[in-house]
């Protein structure tokens, strides 16, 4: 550490790692001013499509224009590569305070903190900004007792003029265990403010149960559950959750989206209206805090696929647990295998298949966080495949259907002789050599 940024910024320490850089603690060489710096990846830095990305997040962030975001004070490009100057945090993410209470938040304390994550939302969404990654992890308090909604990383202004599509079609993006239907399945045309809803009431689904709102044993079944599956009650897991509140997180949980609430603003009015009727008043912010006895160091969750280490006991460790390990991009993975399945059968159409066990199996590890393995990596990670694997997922999946087409249709036409010298055939076992008739 010690190097001076674009003579500017002396980085001190690493804060996290992510798909696309690490996020730096860092002090101004003049005004002495501390900040967080992410820097993106040198590989990617190249690449002008994702660059653009990475600086969009700083952009869409600073258009929410609300204290629960946390803000780009600037950026650049220097021989490190392209970076993001932000706020530095203290305090703790949402999901560790969690973790301190048996992974979950008494009510009237998680209500406090779901209220005030749509209060950022419903002043993004208003701007025609969505967030398309929102979870515990991605919510931190401050040590002052300031909810901030981090990583707009995925966001997408909708009324961009003139600007590039970010986001590829069929490629997965988000995070699995709070992803809606219609982000789990990459039907980005689909994913709206009511994707938000969604996500967010499986925010509040976890803090109040400890649980993800499907249980499965990896990334690619949960990804089929979210895709396919009506979330259940949440008071068959929290029966003594008061029911026009359970009403509230059911209908932002609703399968098809047009029947969640709208916006983040029509929801959070219809949970002031609900905690009224119960005559429930949400916590301070501060009282979150009550448990911790002291400030974490700086935030290290302002990076969409920050790792943070948990501790061998934590609630969200043994999730993972449970639930863990999966291959990533599916999209690219489909469209490798298409593609070489049919590869294969057009260069030797009469050969054998192999058995499953002895054919070979094609991994992408899209969007794996920087020094963590796929093993690592579990369905509360976002995927967030790089600039290239998007590419590369779109060019095989081109090629496959394009061979699938090719294949398609009447089959071929076959000599109405035999070669004389071709050997005897069974019709049973080789259907165009021995030039079988239809029954």
């Amino acid at each position: 550490m010690g190097t001076v940024l674009d003579a500017k910024w002396r980085i001190e320490h690493v804060l996290g790692a992510g798909g696309m850089g690490k996020v730096y603690a860092a002090r101004h060489v003049r005004n002495g001013r501390e900040a967080a710096i992410k820097l993106l990846h040198p590989t990617l830095a190249a690449d002008p499509t994702a660059r653009e990305r990475f600086l969009h997040e700083g952009y869409a962030a600073n258009q929410v224009a609300h204290p629960g975001t946390v803000q780009i004070m600037d950026d650049g490009t220097a021989r490190e590569g392209s970076y993001l100057v932000m706020e530095l945090l203290r305090g703790h993410p949402v999901d560790a305070l969690a973790d301190r209470n048996g992974g979950k938040l008494p009510l009237a304390q998680a209500l406090a903190v779901i209220d005030a994550a749509l209060g950022v939302l419903e002043c993004a969404h208003a701007k025609g900004i969505l967030h398309r990654d929102l979870k515990p992890e991605n919510m931190f308090l401050t040590s002052e007792g300031q909810l901030k909604v981090l990583d707009f990383g995925l966001a997408r202004v909708r009324q961009t003029e003139g600007g590039a599509r970010l986001t590829a079609t069929g490629v997965p993006m988000g995070t699995p265990a709070f992803m809606p239907p219609e982000q789990a399945l990459a039907h980005w045309d689909e994913v709206d403010a009511r994707s938000d809803v969604f996500a967010l009431g499986a925010t509040a689904w976890t803090l109040l149960t400890s649980e993800l709102v499907h249980e499965a044993r990896s990334v690619p079944e949960l990804l089929v559950l979210a895709s396919t599956k009506q979330a259940a009650p949440i008071q068959s897991r929290l029966p003594t959750i008061p029911t026009p509140i359970a009403a509230v997180f059911d209908r932002a949980l609703a399968f098809h989206r047009t029947a969640r609430w709208r916006d983040a603003g029509e929801m959070r009015a219809a949970l002031a209206h609900a905690m009224r009727s119960c005559q429930l008043r949400v916590s301070a912010l501060s009282a979150v805090l009550e448990n911790v006895a002291h400030d974490a160091p700086a935030n290290s969750r302002l990076d969409a696929a920050t790792v943070a280490p948990l501790t061998s006991d934590s609630a969200a460790q043994r999730r993972s647990t449970r639930v863990a390990i999966g291959v990533l991009g599916l999209a690219a993975i489909a469209g490798v295998a298409a593609g070489a399945y049919v590869y294969q059968r057009q260069q030797s159409p009469a050969s054998v298949r192999a058995p499953a066990s002895e054919q070979p199996i094609a991994t992408v590890e899209a969007g794996t966080p920087a020094g963590a393995s796929i093993s690592s990596v579990s369905p509360r990670t976002s995927i967030e495949p790089t600039a290239s694997q998007v590419a590369a997922s779109a060019v095989s999946s081109s090629s496959a259907s394009a061979s699938v087409h090719k294949t398609a249709g009447p089959r071929p036409t076959v000599a109405k002789t035999a070669s004389a010298s071709a050997p005897p055939c069974d019709p049973r076992t080789d259907y165009y050599r021995c030039q079988k008739k239809p029954r």
